[in-house]
C-alpha cells in the first residue's frame, strides 16, 4: 500500500502548458480530499479528452450515447449520503 495519494493525469488531446496544468489539477484534488477529511491514500485518474473520447467512455460505462463535462467512477460500492467507513477512519486508531 502507498502512503500518499496517487494522482495520474493523461491527455488524449494536445494541451499547452500541460506540466503546469497537471500540477494545478493535483493541487486542487489534494485540497478537495483534505477538505473532505479523507485520511487514507486515494487513487485518482484524470483524463483530458475531446467530446468523442468522453462520449465513448460514457457509452461503455453508463450506456449513454452523449458527451458530458465530467465522468466519475468510484472503485467501491457507495451508498448515497454515506461515507465509506474505512476511508474516513483515522489510521492511528
Amino acid at each position: 500500500m502507498w502512503t500518499s495519494h496517487r494522482i495520474t493525469i493523461d491527455a488524449e488531446v494536445p494541451v499547452s502548458g500541460l506540466k503546469d496544468k497537471a500540477a494545478l489539477i493535483r493541487k486542487v484534488i489534494k485540497a478537495a480530499l483534505s477538505e473532505e477529511g479523507v485520511l487514507v491514500p486515494c487513487e485518482i485518474n484524470v483524463l483530458l479528452t475531446k467530446d468523442e473520447g468522453i462520449r465513448e467512455i460514457n457509452v461503455e460505462q453508463r450506456g449513454i450515447d452523449a458527451p458530458t463535462d465530467v465522468l466519475s467512477f468510484p472503485m467501491l460500492e457507495l451508498t448515497p449520503g454515506d461515507k465509506p467507513e474505512e476511508a474516513w477512519k483515522d489510521p492511528g486508531t
